[in-house]
């Protein structure tokens, strides 16, 4: 038993799952650890989330027609590629994982751990996921098109912050309206939180969106020039809060909800 233990705390203590368990407490990160290995052996999800990614051949086939790009062209090009990119990956993704458990699930349940750790594990998995594959694209491409440093740095933190927001969403909605029992692997997300999620991600772009359009309108306004940094806050601090809505509210009303959720068969 003793050696069995220590093996146990080799396995906890390997590089990378001692940062984990800082952040996450050990609980929640042996079930990112878990998920992330089922994920990889998941051979319907893992086409699902790569899907997306046929929106990278949107560039080269406008390159390749002989069209030329000015570079504030290729600039919206990138970020709207982007954007299509966060919104299929952090749907896919973050509503499948909890249903990816199937009857498993409440074997998880009976361990000594809260609903909540549960999906925070969920989350920080597909916020990591989605944010890696979404930011390097941004990079590459933005390096790629020569866009201002600066432009590329405040779209990685829309980009991140897009992420955590609409997993969060995600796993918030699978949780709140669970399904753990499916003939097809592919239709492990029920219909009330696809639509739920669906419509949730596309008024967040919209939101997000509105406030750029807005405060780029009033930024341009004639004497606007020593109101812009307290407009552009405003902006962002709006956009913070969206996010912070977004994922928190749908998390914790799902973990509410698997607290109590019954044995079905």
């Amino acid at each position: 038993l003793d050696a069995a233990a220590g093996s146990s705390d080799i396995q906890l203590s390997a590089p990378g799952g001692v940062l984990l368990e800082r952040l996450l407490g050990r609980p929640a990160a042996a079930i990112l650890r878990k998920d992330a290995r089922c994920m990889l052996r998941d051979t319907v999800l893992l086409p699902q989330l790569l899907m997306p990614m046929l929106l990278l051949a949107v560039p080269i086939l406008i390159r390749h027609s002989g069209q030329h790009m000015d570079p504030g062209d290729a600039e919206v090009v990138l970020f709207g590629i982007v954007a299509g990119l966060v919104f299929m990956q952090t749907s896919i993704l973050s509503l499948s994982l909890m249903g990816l458990e199937g009857p498993a699930f409440w074997i998880l349940r009976a361990a000594p751990h809260r609903g909540a750790t549960i999906l925070r594990a969920k989350w920080m998995l597909s916020t990591a996921i989605t944010g890696a594959l979404s930011t390097g694209i941004l990079v590459a491409g933005g390096i790629a098109e020569h866009i201002p440093i600066g432009h590329l740095l405040g779209s990685l933190a829309i980009c991140a912050t897009a992420c955590a927001a609409l997993c969060g969403l995600g796993v918030g909605l699978s949780a709140t309206f669970p399904k753990f029992f499916y003939d097809n692997p592919a239709m492990r997300v029920t219909f009330w939180a696809m639509t739920l999620d669906f419509w949730g991600s596309g008024l967040f772009f919209l939101f997000g969106g509105g406030l750029a359009v807005t405060g780029w309108m009033l930024s341009a306004q004639e004497g606007a020039a020593p109101f812009r940094p307290m407009l552009w806050g405003g902006v962002g601090l709006g956009y913070m809060i969206a996010c912070a809505g977004s994922a928190l509210l749908p998390m914790a009303v799902g973990s509410r909800r698997i607290e109590g959720y019954e044995w079905t068969t």
